[in-house]
């Protein structure tokens, strides 16, 4: 499977090599081949300017449940859960605790009944780190797990990721000891809600460790990355060599045994990685840029092509976004080269075949404006990596597309065959 937040040879729009940062693209751009069509755009059911909805995505292996987390600035933020009912997808529930940043992480099972929230602002800002369960008719709040000696600003719940089943759940906490960073592991203990803490997981050298977090669908392989761009892996407990090519974010197979990363300063406009492990360990086996970088002119010129990134169970899928992608497409496989809506950001999806990848849906909003931020933060796909979800938590409509007057509110956009 497909690791870390994204993922490979070109179709529409990317390009594989390596020396990513020389784009051989038209020929891909003309000729793209669409695997995902718009399904659903997603707002809360009373959008408010500056909600930020959309900063966190998360879905289950089968694309029945949907979750989209609104940290509301530095307010309490929230969590709104959609289910499928017959062709579309539902408000189910919305959850909070009351805590400021509430939302930040979202981590939901392959089976979608535990979910995990982040709340950044929890427990006098140490942050905390919720888990939720479902019986098919709600969502039960079971607390914060239990993390040994919080300190404020230990940034704990800043990434969270569970398994497959919900039994094992890591933390990122990467503020740590004056953000050296440090990642949680909690195991369950016969029924819900008994999650007890097993590990703390530690960087060798200071790094921001906890940036981010991936698990295996059985528990046994962890992946934490850091602000430092450095991947550290853990098998049956025991840290793989460090992965240094880049890791701000991270991201794994079901099995455990491919590994996507993504640093989304690399090179100026950022990269995606892939290894895959054997009985030697871990070997990278692409890198992978953008079809179209650009970076605007200007101090807040940016691309990041990485900032974001999802991989599909099956490891056949991955799914890259770029917070500051400026083409002004709507839809799939649009224009990439007019570079008019600053920031408005997009999603690059590339498919597996044989020992090889390429890019098939270059993934706009469907009212893409500047600065909504589309993929920026999030991505999620299903377990097939035949559906996608993106959140763009700065776009501004008030649940009308086409009308802007909600600053900030936020919106989630589903994709899929």
């Amino acid at each position: 499977m497909w690791i870390g937040l994204c993922v490979v040879v070109v179709a529409a729009g990317c390009s594989i090599q390596h020396h990513p940062f020389r784009p051989e693209a038209d020929a891909a751009v003309d000729a793209p081949t669409v695997n995902f069509r718009a399904l659903a755009y997603l707002k809360d059911p009373t959008p408010a300017a500056n909600d930020n909805f959309g900063y966190s995505v998360a879905m289950s292996g089968d694309a029945d449940i949907l979750a989209v987390g609104a940290i509301q600035g530095s307010a309490a933020g929230y969590v709104d859960v959609f289910q499928r009912r017959g062709e579309g997808w539902s408000f189910w529930q919305r959850l909070s605790t009351g805590d400021a940043s509430f939302g930040c992480s979202l981590a939901l099972s392959d089976n979608g009944y535990t979910l995990v929230v982040g709340a950044l602002g929890a427990a006098n800002n140490a942050g905390a780190a919720y888990v939720f369960t479902n019986n098919t008719a709600s969502w039960t709040n079971h607390g914060a797990l239990p993390v040994p000696s919080p300190a404020s600003f230990d940034g704990i719940g800043h990434s969270v990721a569970v398994n497959a089943d919900g039994s094992k759940i890591v933390v990122g906490a990467r503020g740590d000891s004056s953000n050296a960073g440090a990642a949680h592991v909690f195991m369950r203990l016969g029924a819900v809600p008994n999650w007890a803490h097993s590990a703390k997981l530690l960087p060798e050298a200071p790094s921001a460790f906890g940036e981010s977090v991936a698990i295996s669908h059985d528990g046994s392989t962890i992946a934490v990355g850091t602000a430092a761009g450095v991947t550290y892996a853990f098998v049956d407990g025991v840290q793989a060599p460090v992965i240094s090519a880049g890791g701000n974010r991270v991201a794994l197979s079901g099995d455990g045994t491919t590994l996507a990363t993504a640093s989304r300063t690399y090179g100026g406009f950022g990269a995606a990685f892939i290894y895959t492990r054997d009985a030697a360990g871990w070997l990278q086996r692409e890198t992978i840029s953008a079809s179209n970088p650009y970076i605007p002119p200007g101090p807040t010129g940016i691309f990041a092509f990485g900032s974001s990134l999802a991989l599909s169970a099956n490891g056949s899928v991955l799914a890259v976004g770029a917070f500051g992608e400026s083409s002004n497409a709507t839809g799939v496989n649009g224009d990439q080269l007019d570079h008019s809506a600053k920031n408005a950001g997009a999603a690059y999806v590339f498919r597996r075949s044989g020992d090889t990848s390429a890019q098939t849906d270059y993934v706009k909003a469907t009212n893409t404006d500047a600065f909504d931020g589309f993929a920026g933060y999030s991505l999620a796909l299903d377990a097939t990596g035949a559906m996608l979800l993106v959140g763009a938590p700065y776009e501004s409509s008030n649940g009308d597309p086409t009308n802007n007057d909600a600053s900030g509110a936020g919106a989630a956009y589903l994709y899929g065959p």
